[in-house]
């Protein structure tokens, strides 16, 4: 009896405007939308098509006040334990998004409460607050998704070159659909996430 391990392989084509020049920024958008479909069935930046039909938009929401998170532990250690090396999902009002990132670092004796190191897939740092580092936390392993709007509209009418056959471009609709088979949404609930760093053409 022979055992191994599986692997199912999926091909994605991603594409930008000839004007943006190709970069890691680029390069994990596009990732995470491909890692939200996988796993949610839905995609945060750009518009994705499977089968002809336009995946759904989502948007993660500002936090509120009315949003929990735990008590901050009495200890440095304690502190420590609970944020380094952790993934995180910090927002930032001014842009009104969340950027990705780990903790990297925790400093007792920053100002203000400013403990925590976060260093995000851009390459960019910051330092945040406990509370800031909850909900990146929080925001990190359940995303706080709210549906979204695509930016244009759908291409009416059929789609082909001379000769071919035409075809057209459709929504995917958030009802279940009968045959199971016919679902799009979502095909691995259960990957993990899985990161690598990149050079400064996303390869």
């Amino acid at each position: 009896m022979v055992s191994g391990v599986r692997n199912h392989c999926i091909v994605v084509y991603g594409t930008f405007d000839p004007a943006i020049k190709p970069s890691a920024q680029q390069y994990n958008i596009q990732r995470l939308d491909c890692e939200m479909f996988l796993k949610f069935g839905f995609t945060v930046y750009g518009k994705w098509f499977v089968n002809r039909k336009r995946i759904p938009k989502y948007k993660r929401r500002a936090p509120s006040d009315e949003d929990t998170t735990a008590d901050e532990p009495a200890t440095d250690r304690a502190r420590r334990a609970a944020t380094e090396v952790k993934r995180v999902l910090i927002y930032f009002p001014e842009f009104d998004g969340h950027y990705g990132g780990i903790v990297d670092g925790y400093d007792k004796d920053k100002d203000g409460g400013y403990h925590n190191h976060v260093v995000y897939d851009d390459g960019d740092d910051s330092d945040c607050k406990w509370r800031e580092i909850q909900l990146g936390l929080i925001w990190g392993q359940t995303g706080g998704f709210v549906a979204g709007e695509h930016d244009d509209p759908l291409p009416t009418g059929p789609i082909g070159s001379a000769g071919s056959t035409g075809w057209s471009l459709e929504e995917e609709e958030e009802e279940e659909e009968e045959e199971e088979e016919e679902k799009l949404r979502p095909q691995f609930p259960e990957l993990e996430d899985h990161y690598e760093s990149t050079d400064g053409a996303g390869g």
